[in-house]
């Protein structure tokens, strides 16, 4: 496999090579598992009845059964004596019912590409862990950050995001707070209007817009624009922020007499009214001006430019005070996240050491030997306290990052404050400190799945009350749009094949090769495809077609009014068919919750996890830990409350703040671990050994190293030449993928989306980023769309609005392109490599079994 690149290249063709053929392995046996019936070629304890194991060299998914055999059935939580009933019986049922409901109604089902997405995670996951467990015996090499133009990438980025900045000549702020007073028929009232300040390059004007004017934009805009990433509108906030007398800030306005500023005898200083307010209403705004669809809408028009006004002496000295307060905030978290980062840094040689500890054999079971003989933070190793003080500034930044550094932060911290008010602590600590929580958990689950008379279980209502609102808010929209197709004959045979599609629309369905507005004129209009319509309909269905591809074809939305009706009846029918699908699956959902086996199944689940859990924690009192953790949230979110509302002059200060919040709960937390684990019965113990052995075989991999060099052997000349260009082709595809993903989750860092606080490089503990990138689904803008489409979707549901297909539609695939433009490369098809894979299915197999101590030879 050498090449004119020499060994470098080499290595690089043979490590993606084996990835490439793992990836066509994995597939192979995921479409395989796919029918439960094959679950008995993952050996036992799945077995037919009266039928002796399968043994792993006549198994057919040997990578699967070597991932279940190694790691899941090994997995301590799990009972020996119960693994028959769990797998065979429980499992396999689930898993039936799953299966058979599970069947396309559409070639683009929402539901269906939902679980084939999964499916596509789980494949690649498989298929990284396999390559990093396999090595190859002349060696090999995946593409580092090195070989990656970073450096280019972060300048690329940085210079578009000059040009869209020079390009967003709008800028709109919320910026200001004034009382705002209207009469009614019986007294007057007094309320709050937000200043919107508005420039452009033309001019720069003020609006006043009450958190009613806000809601009205946003149900407005959820209407028109049912697929746009519109953010939540912040919930109505009536806390206003105290600047304390004495802080540098609160002589900014001393001279302030605007009613949206003032002092109170109890808080003596600045107060600013709804200044949390202002500040959600001001991320919200400027999340819907970075979207060009939404920028230039009316809506939005409207609601920045009409009904300007000149604010007043007080009303600017209240923008302006607030601007400034805006300035120093964003300062003020950059300078928290440089001294913090500082801090980490500094500690990262006991971190190293830390890490390189737990990669030793038995680490983690070493370390968590520790933690369960030292009674004290304070009686831990040198090593292990530094890692400590590690981890305690990261956590006090993690916290200042979530709940102060992010634009929506208010709106976490808000969220989070309304489920600590409601939470019941109290009830919570009684409970696990008089009852028996085993016996609590048994008659819970037999309440829960208990079906009197046939009925349906209490949990099977549960779950199904959120879905059964679905079917009836999908009934109101599907009654809605019928009456823009009106054909009675044409609905009724589309909603015929949703639910039970003949012979011949399974087979398009299977090949899936046809679009949806395709695939809905196939099943009108074609003879296989019963009942037939009459030859008035067929032909409407045609010209309603064909005025449909003219819409989408031409570039502007077509002005004859003719084609304009029914390109719109086509995207109603087109809507109603999406619809129809939705309904059916929302009640296939439902019916799957009515069967048995999926309270069996959920029973199982929590049985195996809640009870071993359970007689630790009884065993430890760890009743008292919930009290604790109610203080910990007590404190937490008044140091956050302090910090909005009074700015600190040095942000170290703030630092130190917020790292003695962690010291201040951190001996609770530590007692908490303590007990569990010294009174656990070698539970937790066993699960470290678990995870120990996944560790190793991440970072060891297997003892037997695969030759990819011989598997070429059987191709002719011509077929070499062949697949030493694929070679080459595969490993620019993923330099390419490589290039793709940094500079995606780079712009993510840069647009402040994500942490930037230091975090632990899993590669040094045997994980590949790969690997993580695919449990994150990065690069996957298609899954973020669809989510984000199906949310709308469900959103508006109850909604009563003007909906025009052909712009939704038009819209959406300007999106796509888009998508196509900036998205993951796309993989290039290769010939010859899939040629390789019975040579390299002969070697893999029996490494697999040896491996998995399942081969009689060793």
């Amino acid at each position: 496999m050498e090449t004119s690149s020499g060994d470098e290249q080499a290595a690089l063709e043979r490590h993606y090579l084996k990835k490439e053929l793992l990836s066509l392995l994995v597939e192979d046996e995921l479409k395989f598992i796919g029918n439960p019936s094959n679950l008995v070629h993952l050996g036992t304890p799945f077995v037919n009845k009266g039928e002796p194991p399968i043994a792993f060299e006549e198994s057919k998914i040997p990578i699967l059964r070597f991932i279940f055999k190694k790691f899941v059935l090994t997995f301590p939580f799990l009972d020996p004596e119960s693994q028959t009933q769990l797998w065979n019986v429980s499992f396999r049922n689930f898993l039936s019912v799953i299966y058979e409901n599970s069947i396309s109604v559409l070639p683009d089902d929402p539901d269906a590409t939902y679980m084939h997405r999964m499916e596509l995670k789980f494949h690649g996951m498989l298929t990284l862990l396999m390559s990093r467990a396999i090595s190859c015996i002349h060696g090999e090499k995946s593409i580092s950050h090195d070989q990656i133009d970073t450096m280019g990438i972060k300048n690329q980025l940085s210079q578009t995001s000059i040009e869209n900045k020079k390009q967003d000549s709008l800028i709109a702020l919320v910026g200001g707070v004034r009382e705002y007073s209207y009469s009614t028929y019986l007294r007057n009232k007094k309320t709050y209007e937000y200043i919107l300040k508005v420039q452009n390059e033309e001019s720069l004007i003020y609006v006043a817009r009450r958190y009613s004017d806000f809601t009205k934009l946003h149900h407005a805009l959820v209407k028109k624009y049912p697929s746009a990433a519109i953010a939540r509108l912040p919930a109505k906030d009536l806390h206003d922020t105290h600047l304390q007398d004495g802080s540098q800030f609160s002589t900014l306005g001393t001279t302030q007499t605007s009613t949206s500023v003032g002092s109170t005898p109890e808080n003596p200083g600045l107060v600013l009214r709804q200044e949390r307010m202002r500040i959600g209403l001001n991320y919200y705004i400027n999340h819907i001006l970075k979207q060009d669809e939404l920028l230039n809408s009316p809506e939005v028009e409207a609601f920045l430019y009409s009904d300007p006004f000149s604010p007043n002496e007080n009303e600017q000295k209240d923008i302006l005070l607030r601007q400034e307060l805006d300035l120093i905030r964003t300062k003020e978290r950059m300078k928290f996240i440089e001294i913090a980062s500082e801090r980490a840094k500094s500690l990262d040689i006991y971190m190293d050491e830390f890490k390189r500890s737990l990669m030793e054999s038995g680490g983690l079971t070493s370390l968590f030997k520790e933690l369960k003989e030292k009674e004290r933070i304070k009686d831990l190793s040198p090593t292990l306290q530094q890692t400590l003080e590690w981890v305690r500034v990261n956590l006090a930044s993690t916290i200042y990052d979530v709940f102060i550094a992010k634009e929506k932060s208010g709106v976490t911290f808000s969220q989070i404050k309304r489920m600590h008010s409601i939470f019941p602590y109290g009830v919570i600590k009684n409970i696990m400190r008089f009852s028996n929580p085993l016996s609590v958990m048994k008659r819970i689950l037999d309440t829960l799945l208990a079906q009197p008379f046939g009925m349906k279980s209490l949990f099977q209502r549960l779950l199904s009350v959120s879905l059964n609102d679905n079917v009836r808010a999908i009934h109101k929209l599907i009654s809605k749009y019928q009456s823009q197709v009106n054909n009675a004959e044409v609905l009724q045979k589309i909603q015929q094949q949703v639910e039970n599609p003949c012979k011949a629309a399974q087979d398009v369905l299977r090949e899936n090769n046809l679009s949806p507005q395709d695939y809905l004129q196939y099943i009108l209009v074609s003879d296989e495809v019963p009942p037939k319509l009459s030859e008035e309909s067929i032909r409407q269905v045609i010209m309603d077609g064909s005025a449909w591809k003219e819409a989408m074809g031409s570039e502007g939305y077509p002005e004859d009014k003719t084609i304009q009706d029914r390109a719109r009846r086509f995207g109603f029918t087109l809507k109603l068919m999406h619809l129809y699908a939705k309904q059916f699956n929302k009640k296939r959902s439902i019916s799957l919750i009515s069967e048995g086996s999926t309270g069996e199944m959920m029973k199982t689940i929590v049985v195996i996890f809640y009870k071993p859990l359970m007689k630790v924690y009884k065993a430890a009192n760890v009743y008292t830990s919930v009290g604790d953790f109610e203080a910990f949230m007590d404190d937490m979110l008044r140091l956050v409350e302090e910090t909005q509302e009074n700015l600190e002059v040095n942000p170290t200060t703030l630092v130190e703040h917020y790292i003695d919040l962690v010291k201040r709960h951190e001996d609770a937390f530590y007692d908490f671990v303590h007990r569990v684990y010294l009174h656990d019965s070698g539970l937790f113990s066993s699960l470290m050994e678990w995870i120990e052995s996944i560790i190793s075989f991440l970072h060891y991999g297997s003892a037997y190293p695969i030759d990819m060099d011989s598997i070429i052997t059987g191709l002719s000349p011509e077929e070499i030449d062949l697949l030493s260009q694929e070679l080459k082709e595969l490993v620019e595809w993923n330099h390419k993928k490589k290039s793709f993903l940094f500079r995606k989750n780079t712009a993510k860092y840069a647009s402040g989306d994500e942490s930037t606080i230091p975090a632990v490089n899993m590669d040094e503990l045997g994980l590949d980023e790969e690997i993580l990138a695919e449990l994150r689904g990065d690069g996957d803008d298609e899954e973020e769309y669809n989510n984000s489409d199906i949310e709308h979707d469900e959103d508006r549901m109850n909604e009563s609005f003007e909906y025009d297909p052909v712009m939704d539609e038009r819209q959406r695939q300007k999106r796509k392109a888009n998508r196509l433009i900036d998205g993951l490369p796309a993989k290039p098809e290769f010939r010859i490599i899939s040629k390789l894979l019975p040579t390299f299915r002969d070697q893999i197999y029996p490494i697999l079994a040896r491996f998995a101590n399942e081969s009689p030879t060793k």
